[in-house]
């Protein structure tokens, strides 16, 4: 009889580690921000760092832009 016991509890465990994955990702997920910004700041500030990277934009114009975007 003690397999049997040993089984259920398994069972149980199991089953509450699920519950508790669930309710993390839930959590989780409705905690965001909708509104939040992307990481790393606006798209146009993305864009505008890519354009500087490639060598597109000079330094002085990537400087006053960034200000642009940034204010």
């Amino acid at each position: 009889m003690s397999g049997i016991g040993v089984v259920e509890f398994a069972v149980v465990a199991a089953f509450f580690v699920l519950v508790a994955v669930v309710v993390f990702l839930l959590v989780r997920r409705t905690s965001r921000s909708h509104n939040a910004p992307p990481p790393g700041g606006p798209p146009e500030l993305e864009t505008l760092k890519e354009r500087y990277a490639r060598g597109e934009i000079e330094r002085d114009e990537y400087e006053r832009t960034r200000r642009d975007i940034e204010s």
